[in-house]
């Protein structure tokens, strides 16, 4: 089970799912909540139930959990709470806990990613996520641009599903 980013959705695997079913896997991509075609969350929630709950309701057991970064989260705290379902994880991007943002390349741009929700700035939000991409010290212009453009189709992705949503808008 191929599990995605934050701010993006399933599709960042779709240059990968021919390569795995080629080689004979069973491949699900399920989207997170709130996150690419999936609703947006009408109360509170976690990410590791919905997956346990998912994998419960297809019948699934002893899955292997392929995380990447929110998601990588996701697959540990569903391995460790649910270990019945879960036979193997790979957590890429993603350490346990919060991250540490003493860095100041990292802590400021954690600060425009996370305050730009609070004005409805989508976009800047969506920035932020394509900064920590390329990181400190390259620009987006270094990174392989098949993956720029599939960054670039996420972030619309996002934004169509975002756009009526009232945790986008502007409030008064």
């Amino acid at each position: 089970m191929l599990l995605h980013n934050g701010f993006a959705d399933s599709t960042q695997f779709d240059t990968l799912i021919p390569g795995l079913t080629a080689l004979g896997h069973r491949v699900i991509a399920p989207g997170a909540r709130g996150h690419g075609r999936s609703v947006n969350a009408s109360k509170p929630f976690r990410q590791a139930d919905d997956l346990a709950d998912l994998l419960r309701h297809l019948g699934l057991r002893q899955v292997v959990l392929v995380g990447v970064s929110m998601s990588g989260m996701i697959g540990v705290d569903t391995a460790v709470e649910h270990p019945d379902l879960v036979r193997a994880l790979v957590v890429s991007g993603r350490g346990l806990g919060e991250p540490d943002l003493t860095d100041p390349w990292s802590a400021a741009v954690a600060e425009r990613q996370h305050t730009a929700p609070a004005g409805g700035d989508l976009p800047g939000c969506l920035d932020g996520f394509v900064e920590w991409i390329a990181g400190p010290r390259r620009s987006l212009e270094e990174i392989d641009p098949a993956s720029r453009a599939r960054g670039a189709a996420s972030k619309r992705s996002i934004r169509r599903s975002w756009r009526t949503s009232a945790r986008w808008r502007r409030t008064p």
